[in-house]
Order: C-alpha cells, then structure tokens, then sequence
C-alpha cells in the first residue's frame, strides 16, 4: 500500500483521536461546573440530597478523567493536574456539610466558613475548568496539525491515484487497447478477402495466444481458399471431362451397331439407343415408359425381379451379363429371334439393368443353312465312306489276294484316313442332331460302375500303342444312374482318350468314381501339360483345338468335348475341369443319384 495513503488513514485516524479527546475535556469541564454548583446548593439549602449530588458528580467526573489519553508528557501532566484538584475538592467539601450542622459556632463564624469553603472550591473548579481548557486547546492545535496532515496525505493520495490511473491507461492502451484495434483491422482484412493479413503480435500473455490463434485461423483460411481455388479449377476440368466423357459415350451409344436399353428392376425401359430404334421400329420417346415385354413378349419382369433379389451392395461391381436367345417383335408386329444380354448394376441405390440386344435373324439364316449343308455333306460322304473303309479292310485282311509288301504301308494310311474322316462325320452328325434337338436319349436306371469298366475295357487297346494304361482307383459300386448307357459310354471314351493321348509315356490313366449324398461324380486325371489359361474358356466349344504344333499332332476333330457337355446336360448332368499347367488335368462329370431321377426314367 503506498505510503502517502497509509499517512492520509493515519491523519484521519489522528483527527478523530483529537475530536474525541477534546469531547471528553469538554465533559469534564462540564462536570466541575456541576460541582461549583452542588458546593452553593449544599452553602444554601444545607440538604443532604446535595452531599449525594456531589458525591455522584465526583464520580461521573472521575469517569470522565480516565477517558482522558495520557499518551505525551502534557496530556499525563493536565491529566494528573485534574486529578488532584478533584481528590483535593473532595477533601475540602465536607467543610461545607460539617458547618452546617455545627451549632456551637456562631452563625457569621459559620458563613464566613462556607464562604472561604466554597471560595476554595471554586477555585479548586476553576483550576481543573483552566486544566481542561489547556487540554482542550494542545488536542484542538494536535488536532489541526492532523487535519493539515490529512489534507497534505490527501493530496498525496490523488497525486498517486492519477499516476496510477495514468500508468494503467498507458498499460491498457498498449497491451489492449492497440491489439483490439490490431483484431479489429485482421477481422476487417479477413472479411475483404485478405487472407495473407496476420496479426503478429508477440505477447506473453492471453492476447498473445489469442493473436497467435487468430494468425494460425488466417493461415488455415488462407489454404482452404487455395485448396478450393485448386479444387474449383479441378472441378472446372472435371466437369469439361464429364461432359465430353459424356458427349463420347453418348456418340458411342448412339452408333453402336447393337441395341442398348437400360431397364429398371419393374421392367420399363428407361433409355434406348438408335440401334433399338432400327431393330424395332419404334422411336426412342415411344420406348421410354414402356415394359421389356413391348419388345420381347417372352421375357417378363419377374426375370428381372429374380435377379434383383441378388443384387449387390453399392459397392459391388455390376453383374455378368446374362444372354437369352427369345422371340423379339416389330412395330409392324413382325416376330423374329433376337439375342438378349442383361448384366445388372445399381443406380441412386436403385437396381439397374442394362439390356444389349442383337438381331440374329441372319446368324439363323446362315446357322440352319451351314446345319443342313452339314448334314447334306455327312449323309453323302458316310455312304463312300463306309465302303472304302470296308474295301480296305478287306484288301489288307487279304481277301482278294495277298498284298505286295510295299503296297501294305499305303492302304494302312488310307485305311486310317478313312476312319478318321468316318469319326468326324460321326462327330458332325451327333453334333448335328443335338443342335437341331433331334438326338434321341434312352435313359434307363443302370449301374454305373458297369458302364465305367465297359469303358476303361474298350479303350485299353487305344492306350497300347501310346504305352499309357488305364487305372480306376476309387469305386462307387452302389451308385446307380438313370442315363443312356451308349452316350455316357462315348463321354467316357472321350475323356479317356484324350488323357491317353496327352499323357506322357509310361504314365497311368486314373479314374475316380466318388458318390456323394445325392449325386456321384466320375474324374478321369492324366499328368499331361495341363491346358493354358487362354484355351480354358473355349475348351467346351466347337471344333475348340489348342493352337500349339505338339496338341495338333495328337489330332481330334474338335467336336468331342462339345458333344460331351451337350450329352451330360441332356442327362440332367453338370461338366467341367481342373488343370494346372505342366502338372495334368483332370475331366469329371456329375450325375444325380437313380432314386431323384426314377420319375423321368
């Protein structure tokens, strides 16, 4: 606390000390008044109610005398003083009582008596009325120094208050005041769009941490405007890419020689392509709203409600295209066959299915022409054919003669050639029939493992010059199956001379036969090269051949693993594959057990 205000509390702590002791000083004197006037009551009334009077005076008066300071040598003098003219009038005042209650002095001895009594008194009175009036006065002089001191110690004050308020007007102007305008001038910047603006005001305190805030959120402003500047740009090219992807897409829809609908999950059709107006007739706006139905009566929007019952998560890709050859119809009414390949996807969290369609009038047209030319040219050729095969099997069996061994080589090839084209017109002729649906399948509920063993029987003689045999090394021999025993005998053979061919030699054919709960499943393995990566997807197609100079000598005509799947099918059977390269394949088909098939039989 700064001294001249701790002085300005003590000069007012001294001047109400002073006020209070001249107050009591003043009720003192008061008091030896009262006592001059009990001493002329007692002189003239002589009652002794004036003895108690005096008696209380004395001591009020006393009372009044201890609350009287002592703290200088004066006020401990007059204190004293006062003191002993008291105890001294109070000595002297029963003078006054005895007088008047004396009768044996005479009565002027007895006045002159209480005169000169209270003469003394008075006196006595007046000199503690002079002493307290001197104490009055040295507390009234005490009392104005304190006052002067109070007003200097004042005055000293308010000097300090204003340095102090000036002090911290300097302090609030710099350290606040300035930095509010400084916030004030960044929030204005920043609002203008100056980003770059920063504070920089290096305080240790709270407006430093808020400054160092402000300038960090101004920098970070700052980048985000950048960032969305960049963004906007990229934005921009983004958008100009979408659209020419868009206007590029568009173009190739619009000239793609196929018809494209998108289709939702009921069935309308919600976009078509010039191609769809061409194949159908109908113009896009006439399409759009209509059901599938319109333009392939035969496919329903229960096909599709199927399909969107599996449809995928948003993050899924959208499915493999499904194709459906079925009856397509004109404007005009005209029906003609049609392909239709659906793959479905998703839209907005909506399924969406994309239909490409092709007019395949013409591939029938030339399909049914290449299937009769087919089997024109096989009937034709069989019948020459059977009889040369049998002419050279009579020629070499030496039927007509023994034949000239430089001869024997020749019609050995000619009578190879012959069967090997007889196979082939075999191959095209079954191929033919299953393609026209003409193929007759006599299912009958027969063992299985017997026809297996009539196979394995058969093609032994086949493995021989090859030096490969044949091996069954699981059985099955419960299983019952409800086939055509010759068919499913000619997939065996296939199977089992094309490990045979492919085998290395020296090596063994197995065959596992392994039945399941309600099917049974026939692999025939060879540890042959394997099948490569790009002839897996055509191995079941027609005339399929791998393209290697090493699987051309092996010969085949290409058709029989097609004809196997087409024969496996019709006999409600599944077909496939397991090859690894450089380590063998291995062929299987699965059938259904005789106890699930027993109604069709």
């Amino acid at each position: 606390m700064p001294a001249s205000f701790v002085g300005a509390l003590y000069a007012v702590g001294e001047v109400r000390q002073e006020m209070h002791d001249i107050a009591a000083a003043e009720d003192l004197i008061g008091s030896a008044t009262q006592l001059r006037l009990v001493a002329v009551e007692t002189v003239l009334f002589h009652e002794a109610r004036s003895q108690d009077q005096w008696e209380r005076k004395v001591a009020s008066t006393l009372s009044e005398l201890s609350r009287m300071p002592t703290n200088t040598p004066a006020e401990l003098t007059y204190v004293t003083r006062i003191r002993n003219n008291i105890m001294l009038a109070q000595s002297i005042y029963p003078r006054l009582t005895k007088a008047g209650k004396d009768d044996s002095i005479s009565a002027s001895l007895q006045a002159s008596l209480e005169a000169r009594t209270v003469n003394s008194l008075s006196v006595i009175t007046q000199e503690v009325m002079d002493a307290g009036n001197e104490f009055i006065r040295i507390n009234r002089e005490e009392a104005e120094n304190a006052i002067q001191l109070m007003q200097a110690a004042t005055a000293m004050v308010a000097l300090t208050l204003g340095g102090v308020i000036f002090f911290v007007w300097r302090l609030v102007k710099r350290d606040i005041l300035r930095p509010l305008n400084q916030f004030e001038r960044g929030t204005e910047q920043i609002a203008a769009g100056d980003y770059a603006f920063r504070l920089n005001l290096h305080y240790q305190n709270e407006l430093g941490s808020l400054a160092n805030a402000f300038d960090t959120m101004s920098a970070h402003v700052q980048k985000t405007q950048d960032d969305l500047v960049v963004e906007a740009a990229n934005s921009h090219r983004a958008e100009l890419a979408l659209q020419e992807s868009v206007q590029y897409t568009q173009a190739i829809l619009d000239n793609a020689a196929d018809g494209i609908l998108t289709i939702d999950h009921l069935g309308t059709i919600r976009s078509a392509n010039n191609a769809v107006e061409e194949i159908f007739g109908y113009t896009q706006n006439e399409l759009v709203g209509q059901n599938i139905s319109l333009l392939t009566p035969d496919m329903h929007s229960s096909d599709l409600d199927e399909r969107s019952d599996k449809t995928p998560t948003s993050q899924a890709p959208a499915s493999t295209a499904t194709r459906r050859e079925l009856d397509g119809v004109r404007k005009n009414g005209q029906r003609f066959p049609v392909e239709l390949a659906v793959s479905r996807s998703l839209h907005l969290g909506q399924p969406l299915f994309v239909g490409l369609v092709q007019d395949i009038s013409e591939r029938r047209r030339i399909e049914q022409m290449k299937s009769e030319f087919v089997s024109t040219v096989s009937h034709e050729l069989r019948t020459p054919l059977t009889s040369i095969g049998g002419s050279l099997s009579l020629v070499l069996g030496g039927a007509v003669g023994e034949v000239p061994a430089a001869m024997r080589p020749m019609l050995a090839i000619a009578q190879n050639n012959s069967a090997r084209l007889t196979l082939l017109i075999n191959d095209l002729l079954d191929m033919e029939k299953l393609m026209s649906g003409n193929l007759r399948i006599d299912f009958q509920a027969q063992p299985l493992m017997r026809l297996v063993d009539q196979a394995v029987d058969s093609i032994r003689a086949y493995g021989e010059p090859l030096k490969v045999t044949f091996g069954i090394n699981e059985r099955a021999d419960t299983a019952c199956v409800n086939v055509d025993g010759n068919r499913l005998q000619q997939v065996l053979a296939n199977f089992l001379s094309n490990a045979a061919k492919f085998s290395p030699t020296g090596e063994q054919v197995r065959i596992v036969v392994s039945a399941g709960a309600t099917t049974v499943r026939v692999s025939v393995i060879d540890r042959g090269p394997g099948i490569s990566q790009e002839f897996r997807k055509r191995i079941f197609q027609k005339f399929a051949q791998a393209d290697s100079s090493d699987t051309r000598q092996k010969g085949g005509t290409g058709l029989g693993l097609a004809i196997s799947k087409e024969l496996i099918l019709r006999m409600h059977g599944q077909i496939g594959f397991i090859s690894e390269e450089g380590a063998g394949s291995c062929f299987y088909f699965d059938l259904p057990l005789c106890d699930e098939r027993q109604d069709e039989a």
